[in-house]
């Protein structure tokens, strides 16, 4: 099994905010981190990096997703999803987006 070096570059950051509050009074919205990944094959003989995934090209894109209060990230909660293209990445980028905004307003109503 090959073992990889594993270097980010992040090239995009976005934050939206839902347009409502949270029961504190936070503005509630969500980020997507996206990063070009670069997997650099290591030694036969390291004892010690990252694998590949099934499917990955070494270099591929990541989208990391969280929660927000007043545009600062939130909590413990983020998720990673990672593709071949950076296409991929923003739709389901959208997509979870989508459903955090569903999810929170119906948490928090929609108060202002």
């Amino acid at each position: 099994m090959t073992l990889y070096r594993h270097n980010a570059e992040t090239i995009e950051t976005t934050v939206v905010d839902f347009g409502f509050v949270d029961q504190k009074g936070r503005k509630v919205g969500y980020r997507c981190i996206f990063q070009k990944i670069t997997m650099t094959a290591l030694p036969a003989d390291a004892r010690s990096g990252y694998c590949l995934r099934d499917g990955l090209n070494p270099e591929h894109f990541q989208v990391t997703t969280s929660p927000t209060r007043n545009g600062e990230g939130y909590g413990p909660a983020f998720n990673r999803f990672a593709a071949n293209t950076l296409e991929e990445c923003k739709a389901v980028a959208a997509k979870r987006t989508e459903a955090a905004r569903k999810s929170n307003l119906k948490k928090f109503g929609g108060a202002q």
